[in-house]
Parts: C-alpha cells; structure tokens; sequence
C-alpha cells in the first residue's frame, strides 16, 4: 500500500480542503443563526423600553405588606410552600409559594429598595415577550416576520402595565413565562413524548405554585399539539400523535395532583368552593365581554375597577365584543384554522379562572392583571392577520405593516404614559380616585398616601370623605385608625385614643392595638405622673402590645414596645428577648440603632423611637 504524500505539487494536503469546507459552512451559518435571533432580541429590546421607567418606581398599594410583613413570616426557602397560619393579612385563599421566593430574592439583592422588585418584573416580561415570539413562529409555521408582529404588540400592549409596573402582580407574569416554555417544550420533535411531557408537566406545575389561573395550562398544553400546522405537526400519523398524546396526560394529572396536595397542606384548610355573583346572567356575559373589549381597546385604564360596568354603553361594548369573538371563533371553524382556533381557546380558558372572582362580594371584580395572559392569544391572533395580509399582495403587505406599526409605537407611548400612575402611591390613588366615585378604597388609600406625604389636613378631609363611602369593615377600621394617628400626631391624643378604639369596636386590629400601646407607653413616662400611675398605665401598654403580637408575632415594632413595658416592670432578661427579636425581624434604622445602643448600654432609655402607625 503506498504511503499518502506529505504536500508537493498537486498532492493532497492532509485534510486541509475539507477543513476549509467545514470552516467556511460554520461561517455561513453563524450569520444565519444571528439574523434568526434577530427579531427575537429587537421584540425583548422593545420590552425592555417600554418598561424602563419603572425602575424607579416605589412600592406601592399592599406590596409593603407583602415585604414587611409576609417576608419575615417566611424566614426558610421552604415556608413559602408550607406557611404558618398566623401570617397578617394573608389571603384567604392565597398560594402562590414560588411568587414570595421571587420576593426573597429580590429583598436579598436589594436590601430591601424596591429596585429589584421592579427589575426583576421588567426581565420577566422581556423574557415572556421572547417565549411570544418562539410560540407564534411556530404556530404560524415558521413565518419569522409574522411572529415579530405578535411579539411586539405584546411588549408594548397597554394593558400590561398594571401587571408589570406593579410588583405585586408579577404571578401572571410568571405563569406566562412557565406556560409558553412548557408549549415550546412539549411541541420538540427530538425528544420521545413521555420525556416531551415530563418536562412540559414540570414546568405546569411551577405555573400552578405561581398563580392559581395556570390551572389552564392543563389543558391547553396536551391539546396544543392538534393546533399546529403541517407539516410541524407531522412528525408521526394521526392515528401515532393521537395515541401518543393520550399518554402523555399521566404527567398533567400527576402534576395538578401534586398541586392540590401543596395547596391543601399550605392553606390549613379545605379547598375553597366558587361562589356565584348575585345574577351570574348579566355578570358573566357582562365581564367576559370588558374583558374582551379591554384586550382590543385598553381604554379607559383603571387600576380598580370596584364594581361591574353597567349602562347603555358598557353593555353595547360588551355586547359588541362578544359578537365579535362569536363570529370570529365560527370563521376559524369553518376554515379549520387552527392557529387562530388555539389563539382563541388560549383566551376563552385562561380568561375562565378570573370569572370566578366575580362570586367574591369584597373584591374587585375586574382586574387588568388578569388579561396579561390572555393577551398572548390575541397576539397570536396579530401576527396572524399579518401573515394573511402579507399573502394578499404587495399594497396589501404595505399598509398591513404601517397600520402594524402604527399600532406598535401607540402601544408604546401608551404604556409608558400608563406606567407613570403606578410611580408612587400618590399618583397612583390620584388617578384611581378621580374613576371612582362609589367605593371607598381609592379615596382611603389617596388619603393615607396624602398622609406619608406630610398633609395631615388634606389627608383627615380625605378620609371623612371615604368615611362615607362603602367600605368594608376592615376598610372603616384602617380609616379610624389613620384618623387616630393624625389625632395624635397634633397632640390631641383623647381624640387619638377614641378614634383607635372606634377601629377596636370594628374588630381587633394590630395596628390600632399598637397604637393604643403607644399611647399608654407615652403617657406611663410622663414625669408628671405618680409611680402609680406610671405603673397601671405601663401594664396598660403592655396588655395592648402583648394583644397586637397574639394577632401578628412577626411585628418587629410591636416587640420594641413590649420591650419597653418589660424593662419598665423590672424584667430586664424578657425585655431584652424581645429587643433582639426586633432586630431578628427588621426595624427602620434609626429605631434600630437606639435599639441596639440601649442593648449595649444595658439601660432603660428616657423615650422611645416608635412612631404612631397609619
């Protein structure tokens, strides 16, 4: 056998033609690979914009309840999915253990400034914005600039504002981001089905233990597979997909049931049964169709919608809605379109879980956050009107893309006009005031921001006004309770004590108990007093901050004024338990530092740092 040459003339070089071929087909494809990420990363880019100025936003509405009071209840990476009963002001009803992770997280990168809290919201949404544009191209059989479409009306959709300038609404968003990769997952044709449906089912039930309305997903997910087009779904006959699809459902179930087993242990109760709305006739149709008209035209915008719209117009715009989701539903049946068909099954079921809202007599029954998932199908829905335009002709295509694009830069500038109410709690109960004139949660919550904000006048109007409003029981105790702080905080602290002992009548309340503690602690150090009465008004305090704790152990404040009475009684080892407790738990900084000065100096401090709370 003759030995190859090492190189010469016209001899062949030891794999250096075939090298160069390899090279050169590498190189072809990675400006390929490039130009296909393209479009993903111009809608993300988009995402990222729209949302850019909600950085700076504040905490806002119940998100300091959430990270002050349900964070140091929660104090292992476990508690969210068992917490303990005596969480204050939990839901109900509440399970959603990977949302308050999420909150962990964010108060560990940002010691608690309310920056990673948004940050972390925006990058989802990014991120859902992204799984858009990977789903619509693949149902709309690969057609890249059909799927832009509809990936960049969802980064720019106004109606996502509330879900994603708000932090505490991130769960819709993060069962959009678990249920498009469960979609994208489930529809690979490199891995065997059983493997295909694990994988999808795991990311189901990380949607579940985020928001109860990614219950949808165990539907839509095993049915995706009959919605998309040939040949991406012809990968095996009818007769083999039907077969292997049936076989598939084994991890869905198994996923919801380990669901209700978390839901149930962590609830401490039995599941919670729906109720129906006092006339489900009008209230179904009725919301189901804002909701629709909502989806297509976001106006007006309103971050809580108290009540059921209800007149002449409400009911023309809903009806309207509803005929025209009826008649495009009967036009994508008679085409087979099945596209259009799983877009539109996509909003009908993932819509479903928030009609049950509508049977809870103390909530809002309408939420924009609710259509954060929805919106995905009519963004399928976009992109493929835009695909069937583009197929009409070149005028067709032409003023299909500037109408797109019209439609795109309003959405843009709408949504970042909207994310300017949700900056601040001011300017967010400004806004929603001014669209309700029946309720009193808008007017109480402008009230109180009005307080924070120093106009203890402006603020005691606003909460009269409330006052006559319809409010809830806890919504009249929370206004008797802020009209005692600012009693007290003009030194009038008779009037205080009546207003928090009006709050008491309503129910007990921490807040108001803390309050009156304060008050009695404050009085107890009067010099003027007699050691008698130092001494009954002492234990008065202590009874009171003793009551608040019994009502919410994880209140660090509450701890500092048991700990003064202690100290005042003589206890100093109790005392200083309950001191450092505080500390465990999180105090402001300067009621943190006098706290740890007085634990150094081991002695009984001449005044307190706590302040009356709203």
């Amino acid at each position: 056998m003759s030995r190859p040459r090492s190189g010469g003339r016209g001899a062949p070089r030891s794999g250096a033609g075939n090298d160069g071929a390899r090279t050169a087909a590498r190189g072809s494809a990675a400006p390929a690979s490039a130009a296909r990420l393209l479009p993903a990363a111009a809608t993300i880019a988009l995402a990222l914009a729209a949302y850019a100025n909600t950085l700076g936003h504040q905490l806002v509405w119940d998100d300091p309840i959430s990270v002050q009071r349900w964070l140091p209840a929660l104090p292992s990476w476990w508690s969210p999915f068992l917490p303990p009963p005596d969480i204050p002001q939990w839901p109900a009803d509440y399970y959603r253990p990977l949302q308050l992770i999420s909150y962990r997280i964010d108060a560990a990168l940002g010691g608690g400034a309310p920056w990673p809290f948004h940050l972390s919201i925006v990058l989802l949404h990014a991120l859902a914005t992204g799984l858009v544009f990977a789903t619509a191209s693949r149902l709309l059989g690969d057609d890249r600039a059909a799927a832009l479409w509809a990936a960049l009306l969802f980064a720019v959709h106004p109606i996502h504002s509330e879900s994603v300038a708000w932090m505490a609404a991130r769960p819709d968003v993060m069962v959009a981001c678990a249920g498009l990769a469960a979609l994208l997952v489930y529809w690979r044709d490199d891995q065997s089905p059983n493997r295909r449906a694990a994988l999808a089912a795991t990311l189901v039930l990380v949607a579940l233990l985020c928001k109860e309305n990614a219950a949808a997903l165990l539907l839509l997910v095993p049915a995706s597979p009959f919605f998309l087009p040939p040949p991406a779904a012809a990968t095996a006959t009818r007769a083999a997909a039907t077969q292997a699809s049936a076989a598939s459902l084994a991890p869905f179930a198994l996923a919801a049931l380990l669901y209700l087993a978390l839901r149930r242990a962590g609830m401490h109760q039995a599941l919670l049964g729906s109720l129906l709305p006092d006339d489900p006739l009008a209230a179904y149709p009725l919301a189901l169709g804002t909701y629709l008209r909502l989806l297509v035209l976001p106006w007006p915008q309103n971050a809580y919608i108290a009540d059921l719209p209800s007149g002449p117009a409400a009911w023309t715009g809903a009806a309207l809605a509803l005929l025209a989701g009826g008649a495009l539903l009967a036009w994508a049946w008679r085409r087979r379109d099945r596209t259009a068909l799983f877009a539109l099954a996509w909003i009908g079921l993932t819509l479903a879980p928030s009609l049950a809202v509508l049977g809870k007599p103390t909530t809002a029954p309408l939420a924009e956050r609710y259509l954060y998932l929805p919106s995905i199908g009519l963004c399928w829905l976009f992109g493929a009107a835009m695909a069937g335009a583009a197929r009409l002709g070149a005028r067709a295509a032409l003023a299909s893309r500037v109408a797109g694009a019209l439609v795109v830069a309003v959405g843009f500038l709408l949504t970042v006009q909207r994310n300017r109410v949700w900056v601040d709690n001011y300017s967010l109960w400004s806004d929603t005031a001014a669209r309700n004139e029946v309720d009193g949660l808008p007017l109480r919550s402008l009230a109180a921001a009005t307080l924070a904000r120093g106009d203890a006048a402006a603020a005691e109007r606003l909460f009269h006004q409330a006052l006559a409003r319809r409010n809830t029981v806890a919504g009249r105790r929370l206004i008797y309770n802020n009209l005692g702080t600012i009693a007290l905080g003009r030194g009038d602290d008779g009037a205080a004590e009546g207003f928090y002992r009006q709050s008491l009548e309503l129910g007990p309340t921490p807040d108001a108990l803390y309050n009156l503690g304060l008050i009695a602690l404050q009085r107890a150090r009067d010099p003027a007093r007699d050691a008698a009465a130092s001494a009954a008004l002492n234990r008065e305090a202590r009874q009171h901050f003793e009551r608040s704790l019994a009502a919410n152990p994880f209140d660090a404040e509450c701890h500092v004024g048991l700990g003064y009475t202690l100290q005042a009684e003589g206890d100093a080892a109790a005392a200083r338990r309950h001191f450092e407790q505080a500390l465990d738990l999180g105090l402001p900084p300067a009621q943190a530092e006098a706290v740890r000065r007085m634990l150094g100096a081991d002695t009984q401090p001449s005044s307190t740092t706590a302040e009356p709370r709203p």
